[in-house]
């Protein structure tokens, strides 16, 4: 293979998500290109704007019928994981769709993509969110006003709240070891090695989805910042002022912490597998 063909000469600038240097996407089909920062950021914000929207959707559609109630936690896992799915899809081939600031502090340790360029991810990822929340409050605000009041119940349509009976240190340890199976997946589903049958995008939501769906009810499941940060932000001017930040004994910092430890221990599991 040529100098100019080789995946191995790509510029350092690269800002996509190269699976063990042979590609610029989750999808290995195309040659390696190399995005601005501004693309990149465009398509993290893009995406991460419909994860959300899509997530944040399901769970007010369960929060306002009470004949979904009763298959609430399915609702939110296919809505948060086809979301997610959809979310790759429009922002796979120029960013990697990572959507995720855990899931691209655990690109740079597995040295998928340089560590300068998080500057471009991370705040365009909370940003994405933000709208989404933004997107899902303007389709439900109707049904919010009729509940009278702002409150913890309606606030959970955009943020993670936790069980009342799950202790902080159940919920810290459950983001790190979630999160770092969640990223563990995602690094080994889009290696060049990887079985040629795995379709990477479909894999990454199904593992988010399972997730949800197995662990949501107790903790939260947030496994990622930016899905809580920008909502919350959200929240704090739409209405709800402080409360989402002061609930549960200022619970938000734990799902804006500790999934980036998560994403190290996943990275760190990774590298240290045979390869």
């Amino acid at each position: 293979m040529g100098k100019k063909d080789s995946p191995k000469n790509i510029d350092s600038s690269s800002c996509t998500i190269m699976p063990d240097d042979s590609s610029d996407s989750f999808l290995t089909e195309n040659k390696p290109k190399s995005y601005s920062g501004f693309k990149v950021a465009l398509a993290e914000l893009f995406g991460t704007m419909l994860f959300v929207f899509m997530g944040c959707g399901a769970v007010g559609a369960v929060t306002f019928s009470e004949e979904m109630k009763s298959i609430k936690p399915v609702v939110v896992a296919v809505g948060f994981g086809l979301g997610l799915f959809l979310g790759i899809l429009i922002s796979n081939n120029v960013s990697g769709g990572h959507l995720n600031p855990a899931v691209s502090l655990g690109m740079a340790f597995a040295k998928r993509i340089p560590f300068r360029r998080l500057q471009f991810y991370i705040p365009a990822q909370i940003a994405g969110a933000f709208l989404g929340a933004a997107l899902t409050f303007f389709i439900y605000t109707g049904k919010i006003n009729e509940q009278g009041s702002k409150d913890e119940a309606t606030a959970s349509i955009f943020v993670a709240f936790p069980s009342q009976a799950v202790s902080s240190m159940v919920i810290m340890y459950s983001e790190i070891v979630l999160t770092a199976c969640f990223v563990l997946v995602i690094l080994c589903s889009t290696s060049s090695k990887a079985s040629k049958v795995i379709n990477p995008p479909q894999a990454i939501s199904s593992i988010l989805g399972l997730l949800v769906l197995t662990f949501g009810t107790v903790t939260g499941c947030s496994l990622n910042p930016a899905r809580d940060l920008g909502p919350r932000l959200f929240t704090m001017i739409a209405g709800w002022g402080l409360e989402p930040f002061k609930a549960h004994s200022f619970f938000f910092w734990i799902p804006n912490v500790f999934p980036y430890v998560g994403a190290i221990l996943g990275s760190t599991i990774y590298v240290l597998l045979p390869k």
